[in-house]
């Protein structure tokens, strides 16, 4: 019963119990189980004990790219059309 409960362990394992319900007809709904209350205590765990399990925030370290070439046409010798013609 929730209401002889004051330990967190027993505040959670009467969630559980509640959920694993065998018979439907008993087993609560997700919008009454939202009133249970441990989910009322996390309501009222504040952002930075949350905030806290967190591992730290870190810089990403910039990138420096080096720097970018002028385009330049290759230099390719191609053979004359007038020299090169196939065999076969």
């Amino acid at each position: 019963p929730v209401g002889r409960c004051l330990s967190r362990t027993c505040i959670e394992l009467s969630l559980v119990q509640l959920c694993l319900q065998q018979d439907p007809e008993k087993r609560p709904s997700a919008s009454s189980l939202l009133s249970h209350v441990f989910f009322k205590q996390m309501k009222e765990e504040s952002q930075d004990s949350i905030l806290s399990l967190l591992p730290p925030a870190y810089n990403k370290p910039s990138i420096s790219l080096p720097p970018v070439l002028p385009w330049t046409e290759p230099e390719c010798d191609f053979p004359d059309e007038k020299d090169s013609y196939w065999e076969f």
